[in-house]
């Protein structure tokens, strides 16, 4: 891709002339972040923001949903554009303790690509006080909506607030950009911003694993509801293993977020579950662990994760080297250490499984266990 750069007169020509910015609750105090304003003068450029040598582009047309006539087009060529006026890049009235919600709308040609964004804290002397800088990866599926809420940090009389966005160097993808906002919140009723990007990052017979995006810098659980019902809550990572489904069926997932008594709007996604490979009642059916590869190896500790299992409820029993081996409280099978090898462990797991109705299997694999 062309390399672009702007003229390095876009700081000495930047409109003078600090606007007043009133933070009055619900309103938004960046200054054209719907980069409805340009520069006229040399190559065009947003009005009160800079990019240095990166590059800043116009493009005709509106987010879905959204209002205006343009949207800021970029690239990931390791540049960097913020907030600026006359030079001063802390340019938002803030109060101590205020807690702001900060947003924008971004649209990339490619997946998990980096947007790096910071909001910067400035003291009345106009120092840099505090910076707190969040990294979110894109989604290539039309425009997308990203929120953090925001507290100024206490005690280091700080009453002004900057907004910096970074773009690493990943190969130089285009990313649009649009409505950028920075809004007083009511500090008795914060937003509780809605789970973001979850999808199912890995679906099988009957375990399907989720993943969102934690977009606040606040202290934040979640809940998972499974066809209408709460099956797990007070999460405290953006993740979840969803575990005892059934093969070949739908599930409706609900994810929402959880603070201090309030519960955030939910994020909704419908997932079928893999069918078995073999019907429960093939003479050819053998249950097998999935978390084992064909070849023995495993991991020290592995959750038995099962395929072409009929009965979830089934009873299963394990003895390693010919002792018994019991789930731990996780339910991980976790396995003896040995002497035994230079590099690998090798060790013989027997598993007895029972479904009931006389289908029952004793099942042997020979396990190479990485020392570590």
């Amino acid at each position: 891709m062309k390399k672009h750069t702007l003229s390095a007169t876009f700081l000495l020509l930047a409109t003078f002339g600090t606007p007043e910015l009133q933070a009055q609750t619900g309103s938004n105090l960046v200054p054209n972040g719907g980069f409805e304003e340009w520069n006229s003068y040399g190559r065009e450029s947003p009005k009160d923001w800079y990019g240095g040598n990166s590059y800043l582009g116009k493009q005709q047309g509106k987010r879905t949903g959204g209002n205006g006539t343009y949207v800021l087009e970029t690239y990931t060529e390791g540049g960097s554009f913020r907030l600026m006026i006359t030079g001063d890049e802390h340019i938002l009235d803030v109060k101590e303790g205020g807690t702001y919600k900060f947003s924008f709308w971004y649209n990339s040609d490619q997946p998990r690509k980096e947007i790096v964004y910071s909001i910067t804290w400035w003291d009345s002397a106009g120092r840099l006080k505090d910076k707190q800088r969040f990294t979110h990866r894109t989604t290539n599926n039309g425009w997308k909506e990203v929120e953090n809420l925001v507290t100024t940090p206490s005690g280091k009389d700080i009453t002004k607030a900057g907004i910096v966005f970074e773009l690493p160097a990943q190969g130089a993808n285009k990313i649009l950009f649009d409505d950028v906002t920075f809004v007083p919140q009511n500090a008795q009723q914060p937003d509780l911003p809605t789970p973001t990007d979850l999808s199912a990052k890995a679906i099988h017979q009957r375990e399907i694993t989720l993943n969102w995006t934690h977009t606040s810098t606040e202290p934040t659980q979640w809940e998972i509801d499974l066809n209408g019902q709460t099956v797990a809550t007070g999460l405290t990572k953006p993740h979840h293993t969803l575990e005892g489904l059934d093969p070949n069926s739908d599930y409706r997932i609900a994810v929402r977020a959880l603070r201090k008594g309030q519960k955030s709007p939910e994020a909704n996604l419908t997932v079928r579950t893999l069918p078995m490979e073999k019907s429960a009642d093939s003479p050819d059916r053998i249950p097998y662990l999935r978390t084992i590869r064909d070849d023995g190896r495993c991991d020290r500790r592995i959750k038995p994760y099962w395929n072409d299992l009929a009965n979830k409820n089934a009873a299963i029993t394990y003895r390693f080297d010919g002792k018994p081996l019991l789930p731990d409280a996780d339910g991980m099978l976790v396995f003896p250490r040995s002497e035994d090898g230079d590099i690998w462990e090798n060790h013989i797991l027997y598993i007895t499984v029972d479904e009931g109705e006389g289908r029952k299997w004793r099942i042997r694999y020979r396990l190479s266990i990485k020392k570590s």
